[in-house]
Formats: C-alpha cells, sequence, structure tokens
C-alpha cells in the first residue's frame, strides 16, 4: 500500500512540473504553491486543493474571476469531490481540474458541471462521442490555446 501511495504521489507531482514547464515554454505568467509558498495562498483563503493560479496573485486579489485557478490530479476517482468542497469553501467561481484520467463516467462529468468544475483532459476524451456535448470538458490545447490567452489578453489590455 505504501508503495503505490508513493508511486500515486510521484505521479501526482511529475504531473504538475509538466503542466508548469509548458506555461513556462509558453510564457505564461502564474503563481503556484510550490513557486510563492502555501501560507500565501492561506492568506487568499485558498487551500492545499488549489495549485495555481494564472495570471497571478495579485490579478486574483483584483478580479479574482478574471483569473484561471487550477488544480491537477492524474486520477479522478473520488478526490475530485475535495475539489468541489474548495470551491465552495473559497468561494472561487470556478475551477480548471486538469486530469491525465482517461476514463470519464458522463454521470461524474455532470455532478462536476454542478460544482463549476472545468475538467481539463486529452482531446480524444474530451470529443468523445459520450462527453463531446459537455460544455465543462475541454481538451488541454483548448484550455492551452484559447481559455489562457483569453484571461492573458484581459490583464495586457488593462496595462
Amino acid at each position: 500500500m505504501s508503495n503505490t501511495q508513493s508511486r500515486r504521489s510521484r505521479a501526482g507531482k511529475s504531473f504538475e512540473a509538466i503542466i508548469y514547464k509548458i506555461y513556462e515554454r509558453l510564457g505564461y505568467e502564474y503563481d503556484s504553491q510550490s513557486k510563492v509558498g502555501r501560507k500565501i495562498f492561506d492568506s487568499l483563503g485558498l487551500g492545499k486543493k488549489v495549485d495555481s493560479i494564472l495570471p497571478n496573485i495579485e490579478a486574483f486579489k483584483q478580479r479574482r474571476n478574471k483569473t484561471i485557478i487550477g488544480t491537477m490530479k492524474t486520477s479522478l476517482r473520488e478526490r475530485w469531490q475535495e475539489v468541489a468542497e474548495e470551491i465552495e469553501r473559497t468561494k472561487i467561481p470556478e475551477i480548471h481540474l486538469l486530469t491525465a484520467d482517461e476514463s470519464i463516467p458522463k454521470s461524474k462529468a455532470q455532478e462536476m458541471a454542478n460544482h463549476n468544475i472545468i475538467i481539463v483532459t486529452y482531446d480524444w476524451v474530451a470529443n468523445s462521442e459520450a462527453l463531446k456535448s459537455m460544455k465543462n470538458i475541454i481538451s488541454f490545447e483548448e484550455y492551452l490555446f484559447e481559455e489562457i490567452p483569453n484571461v492573458i489578453k484581459f490583464w495586457n489590455d488593462g496595462k
């Protein structure tokens, strides 16, 4: 059991590192708990389930609905419910849940939609016959090349 937990933890850290490296390669500004420290996230009322804020914490302080609040899970299982609880507790408008999980039942996706959770997954999963009508499921490509640039444009236009 201990080995399994250790592997899952490493997989999760690797998944986060990959996403952050993609942000950096695309030139996206972001703040993460590992980058700025958990205390800063706690001071904003954000708990340990929030992994990152794009473009940054200052933008979140000014207008949280014009930021992307993200969390990353290699597998959804029942842990997505922790994310729903985090949304309720912190009163954030929505959260992007990035996942490598390839099996997302439509019923679970609908439950997540009810909690304002945007699922970011592989294109072939997001556009599968069962899920393509779901508006809360987007591909990594849509997230990286449409969602994030729209938020960054909002902040850059204000400068």
